[in-house]
């Protein structure tokens, strides 16, 4: 996940876990009864059902990337059709007074993390969030170790802020919080992030690219051609490029080349292509794989629209740079 990508995630949540609902009634009432100290073990218990619904909302995207794209697809449009459904219905029920929450009978903790669980917020808002930012090329659990910190910090300084609201205002929290025009703006916010995200296109989705080496004898386009961004650096990719070689991959039936190209047998397992007047590295393709990768570098216009998505065999990169970014690395 790029800083760019971070952010949008980070706002979204934001607003996620600052609309009021009935989590934050919840933390209000804990501290205007028991102060708040003690409703910090309201908090607790939000941040368990946040932590739960992370990972069962990981481990279900991970089921759908599994089972097919259009089924991850067709995920992100329901998602985004929640995420539009909740900020209406919050622009409908901005008027409505504070949701009355159930006696609880037993601790503050329990209370708290029975109210989390069953809000019907959480359960849909996690799946649908999860849909929009994840990227389906990418280890699942590679992109959680940047998800799940930012979202438990976000959740946790929500509502603590509520419990604060609700220990330092007492009952006038509830005027403050549940302002209408607050709760109008929180409920308008949903409905843009659900038609931006919605209609954005996911990682490597739809991509037509250009490339051609250096004297222009040999020109290509690829679509979809944003799949398995990533930067090699072992030996082999080195000795070829100069470098680590940045690359993306297609499959072969999206490629269309023009000109001649050469190929050089680099393994018993793969091939690389090469232009035979200017001597340009073009391509890498595996025998036993059905698609193809290429060089980045070659790919003519700014910008790309691509992403860098991991960085493999780093136990072979020389010894002369370092690898300063947060993306993926994998030894092989």
């Amino acid at each position: 996940m790029s800083f760019e990508s971070w952010i949008i995630f980070a706002v979204f949540w934001g607003v996620f876990v600052i609309t009021p609902g009935p989590n934050a009634v919840n933390c209000i009432n804990n501290g205007m009864n028991v102060g708040f100290r003690r409703g910090l073990v309201g908090v607790a218990a939000i941040l368990t059902q946040a932590t739960l619904f992370l990972i069962l909302s990981a481990m279900g995207i991970t089921a759908l990337i599994a089972a097919s794209p259009v089924a991850f697809n067709v995920a992100k449009l329901i998602g985004a059709g929640f995420l539009i459904f909740i900020g209406v219905r919050g622009w409908i029920n901005a008027r409505n007074p504070a949701p009355e929450l159930p006696k609880g009978a037993g601790s503050i903790y329990s209370n708290a993390l029975a109210i989390a669980v069953i809000n019907p917020k959480s359960v849909g808002g996690y799946l649908a969030a999860f849909s929009q930012f994840v990227q389906p090329d990418v280890p699942i659990w590679d992109q959680m170790g940047l998800i799940m910190p930012t979202a438990l910090t976000l959740t946790a300084l929500s509502y603590m802020g509520f419990t604060a609201i609700g220990a330092g205002l007492g009952r006038a929290a509830m005027g403050v919080v549940f302002n209408v025009w607050l709760r109008r703006a929180m409920g308008a916010c949903f409905v843009i992030y659900g038609l931006l995200l919605g209609t954005a296109s996911a990682p490597g989705e739809r991509l037509m690219l250009t490339g051609s080496c250096n004297c222009k004898g040999v020109t290509f386009t690829v679509k979809d051609g944003g799949q398995s961004v990533s930067a090699c650096h072992c030996t082999q990719c080195r000795k070829q490029s100069g470098h680590h070689w940045a690359s993306g991959y297609g499959d072969m039936e999206s490629f269309d080349i023009t000109g001649d190209v050469r190929w050089f047998a680099a393994s018993e397992t793969a091939k690389r292509g090469f232009c035979p007047t200017c001597g340009c590295f073009l391509f890498w393709k595996a025998h036993a794989e059905e698609g193809m990768s290429f060089s980045l570098g070659v790919i003519d216009g700014r910008p790309t629209g691509l992403e860098l998505q991991k960085q493999i065999f780093v136990a072979d990169k020389g010894d002369y740079y370092k690898i300063a970014d947060n993306v993926p690395q994998r030894e092989q």
